[in-house]
């Protein structure tokens, strides 16, 4: 009635909540005696945003109207701004002079959101002059915690300053330098070792899409690495995390297919496939199997991973494993710990899944 659409009216001018909250408490607020509350609630958010003790006591005052909005996200998004923690910077959390660089809301999903998530950065974030690095990435932040779980499915952003390249108060360009360590991020001082069918382990994780070929290693006690320990600096996303299962009955031959370009024998591979687990996967032609060489010819000719097997006497025909390497910035902090048993296989996840020898849980 005209309760809620007195509070959506005045919740959708309060800094950062913006439609989203509005939105919110307007489907889910009841129709209680709240009128002072709700007349109250635009100025408690924006003294909660600026944190101190006077933040604390609106914090206080929030929780006190009792309004869940929990059903969509937009209740912890109160508190987190109302926490100052909007962006994680701390203590302090996003400054106020960085607040106007948080968008509401942004269109799409999947790969359409992060173009428009990247391009709105592009534009008004990565090329800011007078920003450090620190200000983009706490802005980056502040950015994804206002998206929904939904479109928070397999999106990585860079989450430590330390690991760009850029110096201060520079533009970014078109994306983030991110210093990464050298391929295949693989630990030298440690053992390496190339795949064969007597040492692969086909329980594997990843975070984010699968088009990448580094995998994490679940060991037999079920244990989760952690962004550190597999040297990433991406923000902790639960919604970017994925589980497999190698088919380690068809992965060598599938391999051996690609390496020699043999369509004919993978598909005959495929129909074996198909009968084994029920699915419908689709024969491939010459320029698919063209490209699954390119991007296993890629991977075997890195000079970095040539020159590691060189090294350790290993072959990387089935791809490599070992630790996550520990991560220094330029300067020679430590970024990430590393340690993290770590699978690099020759083709793309992506192949793999497409193929049905890697099956997500």
């Amino acid at each position: 009635g005209k309760l809620l659409t007195k509070a959506g009216e005045k919740l959708s001018k309060v800094p950062i909540i913006g439609k989203f909250g509005a939105e919110s408490l307007t489907n889910i607020l009841a129709d209680t005696t709240l009128d002072t509350a709700i007349d109250t609630i635009p100025s408690m958010v924006e003294i909660a945003m600026d944190g101190g003790s006077a933040g604390e006591v609106a914090l206080e005052g929030l929780k006190r109207t009792g309004i869940n909005l929990g059903a969509n996200g937009a209740f912890e998004t109160v508190f987190k701004v109302g926490k100052g923690v909007l962006g994680g910077t701390g203590e302090g959390g996003l400054k106020k002079e960085l607040q106007q660089y948080v968008k509401s809301d942004f269109d799409g999903k999947g790969l359409e959101l992060q173009q428009n998530f990247n391009q709105y950065l592009k534009e008004n974030v990565w090329c800011r002059t007078d920003l450090s690095n620190q200000d983009k990435i706490d802005i980056m932040k502040a950015n994804f915690d206002m998206l929904t779980p939904e479109q928070k499915v397999d999106f990585n952003v860079i989450a430590d300053a330390r690991a760009i390249k850029n110096a201060e108060y520079s533009n970014w360009g078109e994306f983030p330098d991110i210093d990464w360590p050298s391929f295949p991020g693989l630990d030298i001082t440690k053992s390496v070792y190339g795949v064969n069918k007597n040492n692969i382990t086909t329980t594997l994780d990843r975070i984010g899409y699968v088009g990448g070929k580094n995998f994490g290693i679940i060991s037999d006690n079920g244990y989760i690495y952690t962004q550190s320990e597999r040297a990433i600096v991406y923000i902790d996303n639960k919604y970017a995390y994925h589980q497999y299962e190698l088919e380690a009955e068809y992965y060598f031959e599938a391999i051996d297919c690609i390496k020699n370009s043999d369509y004919d024998s993978i598909n005959k591979l495929i129909d074996v496939i198909n009968a084994d687990k029920g699915l419908k996967i689709e024969y491939i032609d010459e320029d698919i199997m063209e490209r699954y060489n390119t991007d296993f010819l890629k991977f075997q000719n890195n000079p970095d991973l040539k020159e590691l097997c060189k090294e350790k006497g290993i072959d990387s025909t089935y791809g490599v494993f070992g630790e996550a390497a520990p991560w220094y910035s330029s300067s020679g902090d430590k970024i990430c710990d590393g340690g993290a048993q770590q699978l690099n296989t020759p083709v793309s996840g992506q192949v793999l899944k497409d193929l049905g020898i890697l099956i997500e849980h």
